[in-house]
């Protein structure tokens, strides 16, 4: 693992793994008591789980499915821009918004979050420049920010309220965001063939 440190790139990964993993956790661990709130949807506990499992995990379930379809037709780079800079708008809409609609935003961040993951990790390992052992090592240890963003959202939420918290995995989608447009210049560059190609040589 040590030698991914090395790795610009793999860090970069790591961060972006550790931000998905944190928003998704924080978002699911807030989401029963959010929709409760009579200023959202004013759901009864019970219901609002069933809310959280059919709407925001089954919305990942399908997303990932849609986004295995469309990985074969969009380049994984874009894919991931627009679902993070999409997350980042249903947040915004939290923050905002009072009702349903914050209600059905929150959830619908599920459906966006499917392919974050397994992209982000692909593209770390095609970028890293070090062993893919290294490499997925660090990924996996990143992980635990999903133990680290919940403590946040959670000190936001006492404080401030349980919408004002969702500027936590806001920001952490909008690094997702940044880190999928790095990657997509990555892939538009211009290599030495392809400069020597496109002036006729």
């Amino acid at each position: 693992m040590f030698e991914a440190l090395a790795s610009r790139w793999a860090i970069f990964g790591a961060a972006a793994i550790g931000f998905y993993v944190g928003a998704e956790v924080s978002i699911g661990s807030i989401m029963i008591n959010f929709l409760n709130q009579a200023q959202v949807l004013g759901l009864p506990f019970d219901e609002a789980g069933r809310y959280l499992a059919n709407f925001y995990w089954g919305g990942a379930l399908v997303g990932r499915l849609v986004g295995t379809a469309l990985l074969t037709r969009i380049r994984a780079t874009r894919l991931l821009v627009a679902c993070g800079t999409i997350a980042v708008l249903l947040c915004v809409t939290v923050v905002m918004a009072t009702g349903p609609m914050a209600g059905y935003a929150a959830l619908a961040i599920g459906f966006f979050n499917s392919i974050m993951f397994p992209t982000i990790f692909t593209i770390t390992l095609e970028r890293s420049g070090v062993s893919q052992s290294s490499t997925s090592g660090l990924l996996c240890v990143a992980i635990f920010g999903g133990a680290l963003l919940p403590k946040a959202v959670g000190t936001i939420a006492d404080s401030f309220g349980l919408s004002t918290s969702f500027i936590v995995p806001l920001v952490a989608y909008a690094f997702i965001a940044i880190f999928g447009i790095a990657a997509r210049d990555t892939d538009d560059a211009p290599t030495a063939g392809n400069k020597l190609n496109s002036e006729g040589v």
